[in-house]
């Protein structure tokens, strides 16, 4: 009996130990109730994971606007005097606003401006050779016209200077094409240069009645200025939008009607201005861009240089406003 007390009381002992062992054991398996959850990395799924029913739409991208093409343009000048300074405003203005001048085809005074433009490397040297240029650099005498027995001023100190500023050769070598025009009297004939030595060519351009000798003086042509641009033929014409004609006679054609007549000299500028106005009034009425600039100054007052640099400018943004209603879209 003692011995079986014993026995139960040793298996007791050893039941109550294995519940203690299976009881710490489950506490171990349990989370702490502050302890976070790991992190889980999952996964991107694989192509057949997800499929879309349809495919994603693509982004609708408005087509870029074409860019608009600088408008080309023709210039075609004439003028006698200061007024022809004008054509440094009309130049600088057309640069400003992007107009590509295409060609400038030239007679009178303006030709030496155009000359000048395609020679020099920007038109802000162009207006720094206008306004230095002088009265006496033009006129030999000092005036409009030579006190002289011929009546006319001589080309050797204009051609002088000009040479001086000018080391190109050839008009090829300018960099917007000139042409310089030129009349003859003796058969109407009107000469277009564009290549070649530009000397003789601009002094031809250069002279007008009234003013210069005709040149050259020693050969049986006389030369004058002229205005007869538009119908030079479609060669070079057809390459641009735009002619742009600009009369800068105004101002002389004045000073001649104000002059008496009383020397064969002053009889022939009275009949070469009747002729020389026709031509002038024929070339702008075909022109549907044009300009006249007249200062209401005499042709040969060169303090009013500056005012006639303006004047082209301002015709030039009026030109300007009319050719951007009608420039060609690209």
């Amino acid at each position: 009996m003692m011995k079986n007390t014993k026995l139960n009381s040793i298996f007791s002992v050893a039941l109550a130990l294995l519940l203690a062992v299976l009881l710490t054991a489950s506490c171990a398996t349990k989370r702490p109730r502050n302890q976070t959850q790991p992190n889980v990395v999952k996964s991107p799924p694989t192509p057949s994971d997800s499929v879309p029913d349809e495919p994603p739409e693509e982004p609708v991208i408005p087509p870029k606007p074409p860019a608009e093409r600088p408008p080309k343009v023709a210039l075609l000048l004439g003028g006698a005097g200061v007024a022809s300074f004008a054509t440094v405003g009309l130049l600088k203005r057309f640069q400003q606003e992007g107009i590509s001048v295409e060609v400038i085809i030239a007679s009178g005074w303006p030709a030496l401006f155009a000359l000048s433009n395609g020679f020099m490397r920007s038109v802000h040297d162009l207006e720094w050779f206008a306004m230095r240029l002088k009265q006496e650099d033009f006129f030999a005498s000092g005036g409009l016209f030579s006190s002289s027995n011929s009546e006319f001023n001589s080309h050797d100190q204009l051609l002088k200077l000009v040479t001086s500023q000018f080391r190109q050769t050839d008009l090829r070598q300018a960099k917007t094409p000139v042409y310089l025009a030129a009349s003859s009297l003796h058969d109407g004939g009107t000469s277009y240069v564009s290549s070649g030595p530009w000397k003789d060519a601009l002094m031809k351009a250069m002279s007008v009645p009234g003013i210069h000798r005709p040149y050259p003086t020693n050969g049986s042509r006389q030369w004058v200025s002229s205005f007869a641009g538009l119908g030079m033929g479609q060669g070079v014409l057809r390459r641009v939008d735009h002619v742009v004609t600009v009369d800068m006679y105004g101002d002389y054609f004045q000073h001649l009607r104000k002059k008496k007549v009383d020397s064969v000299g002053d009889l022939f500028r009275r009949l070469y201005q009747v002729q020389f106005q026709r031509k002038v009034a024929n070339e702008m009425g075909q022109s549907r861009l044009k300009a006249s600039i007249v200062l209401n100054r005499s042709p040969d007052n060169f303090s009013s240089r500056r005012q006639a640099i303006k004047a082209g400018y301002d015709a030039a943004t009026e030109i300007i406003a009319q050719i951007r209603k009608s420039s060609p879209r690209p």
